[in-house]
């Protein structure tokens, strides 16, 4: 996709044919989707999304001011309470680590002895899987609690902020949801996030 080939080290003649293509496929396309537009009725819609993109473009370039020591505090609370966590499941399970796929199905399988879950014809535990046993087991729900505890460290808390102002800059898209609300997204140079799933407990 985009961000990997901007993050794969391309040569600059590669990037520039990349863009010129993209521009001009972009032209020879909107004869058709003009047309296309007006049969469904949608130019109100097209026009309302493009009087968007300069003010979003603004608004990702400007970035946003974001509370620092609040995001250390946050961080320095949910990692200390994630490691005893991880350390103590280790304890009773003898060295198992949370985030190992195979171990985990070894626990659950096994040691566990619960009822195996297959894909394909094989013995899972992705993450439908997991759900469906934490319902039978509270260590395999603690496993799924310990998983999400981490990922929103390394989402949230760890977003990369610009190395000259310290803001947040994200993506701001005027098309990404069915219902038309704006949405935001890591942006093509690898900052921001999703900041609408920002949970409730880290916007204090």
């Amino acid at each position: 996709d985009d961000l990997k080939m901007w993050q794969s080290g391309a040569a600059d003649e590669i990037l520039w044919r990349y863009n010129a293509l993209d521009s001009a496929v972009t032209i020879e396309i909107a004869k058709i989707l003009t047309q296309e537009m007006k049969a469904l009725d949608a130019g109100l819609t097209f026009n309302f999304m493009m009087n968007l993109v300069e003010p979003l473009i603004c608004i990702t370039l400007d970035g946003l001011n974001i509370d620092k020591s609040k995001i250390a505090e946050h961080k320095n609370i949910l990692s200390n309470s994630l490691q005893k966590r991880e350390t103590k499941f280790s304890e009773v399970f003898n060295g198992i680590n949370p985030h190992s796929s195979k171990q985990i199905k070894e626990l659950a399988y096994t040691t566990l002895g619960l009822n195996p879950i297959t894909k394909n014809g094989k013995d899972t535990v992705d993450k439908k899987a997991l759900e469906k046993l934490s319902k039978k087991n509270p260590h395999i729900a603690e496993v799924i609690s310990i998983r999400n505890e981490r990922k929103l460290i390394s989402t949230y808390l760890n977003m990369e902020q610009d190395g000259v102002d310290g803001k947040l800059r994200c993506s701001f898209n005027s098309t990404g949801t069915v219902t038309g609300r704006i949405s935001s997204s890591e942006s093509v140079f690898g900052g921001g996030a999703n900041l609408q799933n920002v949970p409730k407990k880290l916007r204090d």
